[in-house]
């Protein structure tokens, strides 16, 4: 990148958005690449191994699956973002509060940037990676998201352990779900005793036409009414939240790709948005990737063997994806639909037990016994 000449209007000082949750890097992928940058031991020093621990409830408070990692699991460790951004950035010289407005490519200088306040700026190469709503992507590609029919209305508990520990011992040291007909909560330990927590459902964008977004109290009750009827200690994860932000669940054609533009490209959900369902990876790669494993395990069978890697793109309702040899699959019109897999008990095992704690408002029942696949 061209460094601009010093300019003598002064630039704001570092304000930083804040970067959102947790995520956790996997092994031979997020961890090798911080290891070819020197970065692995800074990473182990800050990531929690103990945040792999996940637990699902069923709307009663019936705990469907407890997995907690090994000691020595460090598999999938989680790191808040903000550390990992930290990290990432280093010494790098970093101009918080410029935001950009769109750029020009193809100018006889390179690509001329558009400040929010007024200023422009030449550089020999922008990377777009700055989020759904890019104002990079309109150089290279006219595709915009699309709203996937799914609300998430984030919520947060600070010092958890000391101020909620019923809510701290039902969530456990990494994440709980809650999962219901098209509902769902979710909570997310960070660093430093912090819990996000996220109500999801199914709605139409204008949900919210008669509700005030800002009226933390009235959000609250319309959630509570929303998961009405779900365990006590469950809804205590809406009743103790600090503060509600309204994030609708947007998408990007999975077959998005652009034409390459000289000096502009894209990076993470500028490029490629999905839905915060733990993919993380670039879709087309990691297509490829099982696609090595399905073609290793045998030769593909015509006529005997279903087509593989394909799914339903969100974004536009066809199904895409790729064939048994990596080759990109045409889209199509999406068939009948299959009802969704369940986790159900068999019923020799649908006795349970119950888990008591004398810090817990209420009662959480362990199902024991496997569970088996209901394809209903």
């Amino acid at each position: 990148m061209t460094t601009p000449s010093p300019s003598s209007n002064a630039i704001p000082p570092p304000t930083p958005a804040p970067p959102g949750g947790t995520l956790d890097l996997h092994e031979g992928m997020g961890q090798l690449a911080l290891d070819k940058a020197g970065l692995l031991a800074e990473f182990q020093a800050l990531s929690r191994p103990e945040g792999q621990a996940m637990r699902i409830l069923d709307t009663d408070g019936a705990v469907l699956r407890d997995w907690q990692p090994r000691p020595d699991d460090r598999a999938n460790p989680e790191i808040d973002r903000r550390q990992l951004r930290d990290l990432l950035l280093g010494p790098l010289d970093v101009q918080w509060g410029r935001g950009v407005t769109h750029v020009v490519p193809g100018t006889r200088d390179g690509v001329l940037v558009h400040f929010a306040d007024g200023r422009q700026e030449t550089f020999d190469l922008v990377i777009g990676a700055d989020g759904a709503w890019s104002r990079i992507r309109p150089a290279v590609s006219s595709v915009t998201p699309h709203y996937t029919g799914v609300t998430s209305v984030e919520t947060s508990l600070d010092d958890v352990d000391t101020r909620h520990p019923d809510l701290a011992w039902l969530i456990g040291d990494g994440s709980m779900a809650v999962y219901g007909v098209n509902r769902a909560l979710v909570a997310q330990r960070n660093s430093g005793g912090h819990v996000k927590v996220h109500a999801q459902f199914r709605a139409p964008l204008d949900w919210h036409t008669d509700l005030d977004l800002a009226d933390v109290e009235a959000v609250r009750s319309s959630l509570l009414a929303l998961f009405d009827g779900w365990a006590a200690p469950v809804l205590d994860l809406l009743r103790h939240g600090t503060a509600f932000i309204h994030r609708p669940l947007y998408v990007l054609p999975v077959s998005h790709t652009w034409t390459h533009v000289p000096g502009v490209t894209l990076l993470g959900d500028a490029a490629h948005l999905m839905p915060p369902l733990g993919g993380g990876r670039e879709p087309r790669d990691a297509g490829r990737r099982r696609t090595r494993r399905v073609t290793r395990h045998r030769p593909w069978r015509p006529g005997r063997d279903r087509p593989r890697l394909r799914g339903t793109d969100v974004g536009t309702g066809q199904q895409v994806g790729e064939d048994h040899d990596g080759r990109s699959g045409t889209p199509r019109e999406p068939g009948p639909r299959r009802s969704p897999r369940r986790l159900r008990p068999s019923p020799a095992i649908l006795s349970t037990s119950t888990i008591r704690s004398p810090r817990l408002h209420g009662t959480v029942r362990h199902r024991r016994g496997p569970f088996r696949q209901d394809h209903r």
